[in-house]
């Protein structure tokens, strides 16, 4: 019941979002692409949160929960490692569900996504399996034609295998995620 109420209060504080025309606009707890993590978090903190979850080191995560936050149990931004700045070129909420429920919530969202920004193009995912890794299934929506092309918004869901629950720590998720153009530059590189 907690997830669902929490998902009812993500779509209907999308609807601050319809005058968003570029995706530094989009807010994530406060936080926007482009903004310093020194506004809601101290350098001690970024350092005590700070992983490298990606092959490739140009990029690491910082990933935290707050009192403070109003729509997701946790949140996690990725800032490119030497910025002195500490600014995010990816961000995400998140809560923790399982696998078949986040599912249909994904759907939910993503369907009030589409027509709260129908001059974004949308792209239905398909799960993506690795094996002894994870399950995946995403929703886009892009601000410009691909996703090498601008910034997206996405809406995913991650069944971690039990391998990767046990030595990394993570939990099955449902994420509403907004990247830079430059950081899906990243992802390409990196996958």
């Amino acid at each position: 019941m907690k997830v669902f109420l929490s998902v009812l209060i993500l779509i209907f504080s999308l609807q601050s979002w319809t005058k968003a025309d570029d995706i530094r606009n989009f807010q994530v707890e406060g936080l926007s692409i482009g903004d310093s993590a020194l506004t809601i978090l101290s350098q001690d903190e970024i350092k005590e949160y700070k992983r490298f979850i990606y092959n490739q080191k140009d990029y690491y995560s910082v990933a935290f929960s707050l009192p403070s936050f109003k729509v997701y149990e946790y949140v996690q931004l990725n800032i490119k490692s030497g910025d002195q700045k500490f600014i995010i070129d990816s961000i995400e909420g998140g809560f923790i569900t399982n696998y078949k429920e986040c599912k249909k919530k994904k759907n939910i969202i993503a369907n009030e996504l589409k027509s709260t920004f129908p001059n974004l193009k949308f792209a239905p995912g398909k799960e993506l399996v690795q094996k002894n890794v994870r399950k995946e299934t995403s929703s886009y929506l892009f601000f410009n034609t691909s996703f090498l092309d601008g910034g997206v918004i996405r809406v995913m869901c991650t069944e971690w295998s039990k391998q990767t629950k046990d030595t990394k720590g993570w939990q099955d998720s449902l994420r509403v995620v907004i990247n830079s153009k430059e950081f899906n530059h990243f992802l390409d590189k990196e996958y």
